[in-house]
């Protein structure tokens, strides 16, 4: 089968007849996603018998010392995660093209299903955003947070629907400085948080308003800041509320549209503070839902809202010129987009210079 061009020219020969070539041990099946970052392949392990997803970066990134570091942290950051709600890792190699072999989720992404059904039924809401909370919570202990968190990157494995929580594309080690710096901002603009917005200190809790993105999405069948750009869609995530989710979809029960304003709080200390907390209450509600005469329930006591504070815009509308080009995979079986951006801004003397990792943008 010959080869897709020269973006696979890293690859070995092979005599198996199904192989578009061979990448260490593994028979490369077919290309399942394509971007800024690099490839993403479908693979087979021969010894082991199993089909495996399979990340490279991109050769332009792979000349980049930093980006190799940051594709390798990624890495390690997800093989530290041993969850059944986290996608595993089973090798990494820093080899010409630095590559890590992931598991190979056949199914289809929550984005996907939100497309095609729209709001979804209420346990399912509940079911899934249990498992979301609790891949967070595994990777929250770890020191880790993903910081990307959006329907596609929530994959739902074919007949159970297990979730599966992927690409942990810009993770962070919650006390590693040598390469988060200030001034980073990193996220898709619908789904980030009003810190990352701001590129403020981001931690665990910024996952946590993003998860309330993705369930507000799951009740409505739309993000709750959706808008015409990408900067209207950043300003949005800082500014403003989101429509009531009673009035796009008034089936919602009024404790999870709690819960989830409780999420989308601007000030991470208003909102709730752990993804386990999260994963509790969505569990309760579910036990409720399943049985009403014989589970109570649960009666969180939420806070009254904050008064809204207004942002800078000289991050914001910086940020948006870059996103607007946006790193993208695409879409695929098993994978997920990458389309979050990294952009550094320094400024001196009234001047605003933006470095971007995208080739594509000058």
């Amino acid at each position: 089968m010959p080869r897709d061009g020269f973006e696979l020219d890293f690859l070995e020969d092979s005599s198996d007849p199904d192989s578009l070539g061979r990448l260490g041990a593994y028979e490369i099946r077919e290309v399942i996603g394509r971007g800024g970052m690099g490839l993403v392949l479908r693979g087979h392990d021969a010894k082991l018998n199993r089909v495996v997803a399979i990340k490279v970066l991109a050769p332009q990134l792979a000349a980049s010392a930093p980006a190799r570091k940051r594709f390798l942290r990624e890495a390690r950051a997800a093989a530290a995660i041993n969850h059944p709600h986290v996608v595993g890792i089973f090798a990494i190699q820093e080899d010409k093209l630095p590559y890590l072999a992931m598991e190979y989720v056949d199914g289809e992404s929550l984005q996907q299903k939100i497309n095609a059904a729209g709001p979804l039924e209420l346990k399912e809401v509940l079911r899934i955003g249990m498992q979301i909370a609790a891949g967070l919570a595994a990777a929250h202990e770890q020191g880790l947070f993903h910081r990307d968190v959006k329907p596609s990157n929530v994959l739902l494995e074919n007949g159970v629907e297990r979730v599966k929580l992927t690409d942990f594309g810009l993770a962070r080690a919650a006390d590693d400085v040598s390469i988060t710096r200030t001034g980073e901002v990193a996220g898709t603009p619908e789904y980030m948080s009003p810190e990352q917005a701001d590129a403020g200190t981001v931690d665990p809790r910024s996952d946590l308003f993003s998860l309330g993105s993705v369930l507000y999405a799951m009740c409505t069948g739309r993000s709750p800041f959706r808008a015409e750009s990408t900067m209207r869609a950043m300003r949005r995530v800082c500014e403003d509320r989101p429509r009531a989710i009673q009035e796009v979809n008034p089936d919602v029960p009024r404790w999870l549209a709690e819960l989830v304003e409780k999420l989308l709080e601007k000030e991470p200390s208003e909102r709730i503070q752990t993804a386990s907390e999260v994963e509790e209450l969505l569990g309760g509600y579910l036990a409720h839902v399943q049985d009403p005469s014989g589970t109570s329930l649960p009666r969180p006591v939420f806070s009254r809202r904050p008064k809204r504070r207004s942002r800078p815009w000289l991050i914001l509308a910086a940020t948006a010129l870059v996103l607007a080009g946006g790193l993208g995979l695409t879409e695929a079986t098993g994978v997920t987009q990458l389309t979050a951006t990294v952009i550094r801004i320094a400024t001196g003397e009234g001047t605003l210079v933006i470095e971007v990792d995208d080739p594509n943008v000058e």
